[in-house]
């Protein structure tokens, strides 16, 4: 959850810097996709005191708060020994987009004065930092907050709080989502009724079910609301399986968390885990993909390694095993890009793609509806520049094209997944 603010306290001292202007932010909408409301935290260190002079402590709000809503604030004025100061005239001003109830008064007895505030910026850019400048006795003291946000639009179905809108009510119409994060929002991905949410700044967050441990925070219980995700390290990409979620680090390492039913941890057993751990044996990983109960990463070698069910072949092994621990697929090298289905895999080599796994639906693109144990070539296909896949359809990027290999394209679960900016 996000912490709460911390009262930052500041000497009254000659000051000449500006509030800062808000600008339009670009919103990232992913249905796990909203007008972001906003919740300030104050940012930064107090200021010195020097001796003899009074001290201002601003208090801001610890929670969120919609961007149209009152934002609490609280100036307290003592002086040097910490004695409060009554009658102190305070004046405030803050963005040209601040609307305060009060922008001046007298402090009480216990030497506070106490107002509110809108920023009225339903579109601001969570992370921005705002400045509120109190005036005592004819000096500026001014301090940063963080403007805490969403830019997480949701519709669809919520039964599990997997949109996180703080409730589980069906949503129709695309709304925001709960306004906890510290940093816009670059990629979003789901698993079946919950959901994760990467950061610009490297933080994962997650929302819904979480009966196997799955958002990773240390519990079973669900969460509607977004919460964080424990991690040693910041992220890169994130990924699900249907009750797993899982993060590539900036060191190159793969965590994992949540459901372990056919060793989809890579952890060397089916014990599951409420919090992220590492998954041994793979390291200097570019990227990763998460089907229906399994896991796929690819090194800087280009080489494929995988883990959890094997009821399809999916795991590219010859077999129908499940591998616990993590596995190489030693019928295909030199891969550029990997893509997961539900139970299916697609490789990219070059500007050839592979396939392997399930294929009742004809996802793996070969001509029939065959499955395949390991890895085969899709025939007729070059020029490909990108490979996506989805529940039982694989898609090529030729060029400038789409070429579908056989099947709808569709998305897991019932809660839209999309990203747009605006």
């Amino acid at each position: 959850m996000v912490a709460p603010s911390t009262p930052a306290s500041s000497t009254i001292a000659p000051s000449s810097a500006a509030a800062p202007s808000l600008s339009r932010r670009t919103v990232v909408a992913a249905g796990v996709w909203g007008a972001p409301a906003v919740s300030l935290a104050a940012a930064g260190p107090a200021f010195a005191s020097a001796s003899g002079q009074s001290r201002v402590t601003m208090t801001g709000p610890t929670g969120g708060v919609s961007p149209t809503g009152a934002v609490p604030l609280t100036v307290t004025v003592t002086d040097a020994s910490g004695t409060p100061m009554a009658g102190e005239t305070v004046t405030l001003s803050g963005p040209a987009s601040a609307s305060f109830v009060s922008t001046s008064g007298v402090t009480d007895g216990t030497g506070r004065f106490a107002t509110s505030f809108s920023l009225d910026k339903p579109w601001i850019t969570p992370g921005t930092t705002i400045t509120i400048t109190a005036i005592v006795a004819g000096t500026s003291t001014p301090q940063a907050f963080t403007v805490l946000g969403s830019d997480v639009l949701v519709s669809g179905v919520n039964d599990r709080g997997q949109l996180g809108t703080g409730s589980s009510s069906v949503v129709s119409t695309p709304v925001q989502s709960s306004t906890v994060f510290p940093s816009p929002v670059s990629s979003v991905v789901g698993g079946i009724g919950f959901s994760f949410a990467l950061l610009e700044d490297g933080s994962v967050w997650g929302a819904g079910l979480n009966g196997d441990g799955q958002l990773g925070v240390g519990d079973t219980a669900v969460h509607s609301t977004w919460v964080k995700v424990p991690l040693p390290k910041t992220a890169t990409q994130i990924a699900a399986t249907d009750s797993s979620g899982y993060a590539l680090l900036s060191d190159g390492t793969v965590y994992g968390w949540g459901g372990n039913d056919g060793g989809r941890l890579g952890t060397g057993n089916t014990t599951s885990s409420k919090v992220p751990v590492r998954v041994p044996n793979v390291s200097g990983i570019t990227q990763i993909a998460a089907g229906g109960a399994y896991l796929a990463v690819l090194d800087a070698n280009k080489s494929v390694w995988m883990c959890g069910w094997n009821v399809s072949g999916e795991l590219g092994t010859g077999d129908k095993n499940d591998r616990y621990s993590m596995t190489n697929v030693s019928g295909v090298s030199n891969v550029d890009q990997i893509a997961a289905g539900y139970h299916f895999m697609l490789a990219r080599v070059g500007d050839k793609v592979w396939s392997w796994g399930a294929n009742d639906c004809g996802q793996l693109g070969v001509g029939d509806q065959n499955g395949r144990l390991s890895p085969v070539q899709i025939p007729g296909l070059s020029g490909v520049v990108s490979v996506a896949a989805s529940a039982d359809a694989g898609v090529s990027r030729c060029c400038r094209r789409v070429r579908r290999c056989r099947g709808g394209v569709m998305t897991r679960g019932s809660s839209v997944r999309a990203m747009r900016r605006m």
